[in-house]
């Protein structure tokens, strides 16, 4: 059996206010004034991550649920196809 795909978490959950935004969560509660949630990975490590999975001809699923998430790994993903 071989796998035919990985998948990487970039951000954290919505739920738990941990997806990485732009703006702080809820300004209105203090518990979240400053957070903006958490990067799971460097993008360093997504592109050598995204690099050795097309070596191995693996598919990659990559985890983004906010919008700051999604602007980092789009750019990393742009930035790791042109290198190739």
């Amino acid at each position: 059996m071989r796998a035919s795909s990985i998948k990487i978490f970039y951000d954290g959950l919505g739920l738990a206010r941990a997806a990485l935004m732009y703006e702080d969560w809820c300004r209105e509660y203090e518990v979240d004034r400053g957070n903006k949630g958490l990067r799971l990975i460097s993008i360093s490590d997504l592109v050598n991550i995204i690099r050795l999975a097309n070596r191995e001809d693996l598919g990659v699923d990559i985890y983004a649920i906010s919008d700051r998430a999604i602007d980092k790994v789009v750019k990393s993903n742009l930035n790791c196809w042109n290198s190739l």
